[in-house]
C-alpha cells in the first residue's frame, strides 16, 4: 500500500465527515438575484445544486475529478478493462464447450496466465536475439584475428611494421 500525502488524508477525512452525502442534480435554471442558478424547486423551498450548504455535489465532483482522478483511471484500466480484455481473450482460447460464465477471480487468474505466457515468449525472443548477437560477435572476432594474423605475416615477409 502506498501512503497518501497529508493533503489527501485531510481531504478524505473531510469527505468522510460529510457522510451520508446529499446530492441533488438539476438541469433546470432558476434566477436568484438576477443570476441563473441550477436548482430544484420544491413546495417547501429551493435547493441549489452548486451551493455547498445545500448539496455535496461540488465537493464530490472535486474529489472524484481532482484528487482521485488518477485512482479512477487506474481502477478503470486495471480492473474493468483488464477484466473485459481477459474475458474476450478467454473466449477466443477456451473451447465452445466451456461457454459458461467465469467468476471474476477466474478471469483475473486467466489474465495473469496470459501475461505470464506473453512474458515467457518475450524472454525466449530476447534469448534468441542474444545468442544470435553472440554468434555474430564470435564470427567478427574470428575475422579480426584472421586479419591480424595476415597483417603479422605480411609484416614478417616485408620486415616493416605499420606502427
Amino acid at each position: 500500500l502506498t501512503e497518501d500525502d497529508e493533503e489527501t488524508v485531510q481531504d478524505n477525512t473531510e469527505l468522510r465527515a460529510l457522510l451520508p452525502f446529499a446530492v441533488v442534480g438539476s438541469e433546470e435554471e432558476v434566477e436568484i438575484d438576477g443570476e441563473p442558478v441550477r436548482a430544484r424547486v420544491y413546495p417547501w423551498g429551493l435547493v441549489e445544486v452548486d451551493n455547498p450548504r445545500h448539496c455535496d455535489f461540488v465537493r464530490l465532483r472535486g474529489a472524484i475529478l481532482g484528487s482521485h482522478l488518477g485512482d479512477l483511471k487506474m481502477l478503470t484500466e486495471d480492473v474493468l478493462y483488464e477484466t473485459y480484455r481477459t474475458e474476450k481473450l478467454s473466449k477466443s482460447i477456451l473451447d465452445d464447450s466451456q461457454d459458461s460464465e467465469m467468476l471474476p477471480e477466474d478471469l483475473a487468474n486467466q489474465s495473469v496466465l496470459l501475461k505470464e505466457q506473453q512474458l515467457v515468449k518475450e524472454q525466449e525472443r530476447l534469448r534468441e536475439y542474444e545468442l544470435r548477437a553472440k554468434h555474430e560477435i564470435g564470427l567478427m572476432k574470428q575475422q579480426l584475428l584472421a586479419k591480424e594474423e595476415a597483417l603479422r605475416n605480411l609484416e614478417a615477409r616485408t620486415g616493416s611494421s605499420p606502427y
